[in-house]
């Protein structure tokens, strides 16, 4: 399965198994995020460790996660790396402002369980 849902302390842990984050694959990853938001999560962090690219398609995913989160809920995001990822987030201003970013999966669980 592409994509993984775990509870970490109270934190959804949202498992991107994907390269490429694009028009083929935004839809399940989008299901996949709302289908935890429906069942009462309302702090989770998208591990994106493994993801080389993301399109708009994909951008417009992770936008729709947080649009439909609890208001007072959050969304980070975990294993940023990849350069034309970093660059996305960069270019779009959507780095901290809209989804915080951490290095890891853990620092993100720890900065959101506090």
């Amino acid at each position: 399965m592409a994509y993984t849902c775990a509870d970490r302390d109270g934190v959804a842990v949202l498992q991107v198994d994907v390269d490429r984050l694009d028009a083929s694959e935004a839809p399940a990853f989008k299901r996949a995020a709302l289908e935890a938001v429906d069942l009462g999560v309302t702090r989770m962090v998208v591990d994106l460790s493994r993801v080389s690219f993301i399109d708009s398609s994909g951008l417009s995913a992770l936008l729709s996660l947080r649009k439909n989160i609890d208001p007072a809920g959050s969304v980070v995001l975990a294993g940023v790396h990849a350069p034309k990822v970093v660059q996305l987030f960069r270019v779009t201003r959507l780095d901290q402002r809209v989804f915080p970013m951490y290095a890891d999966a853990e620092q993100a669980v720890a900065a959101l369980a506090e």
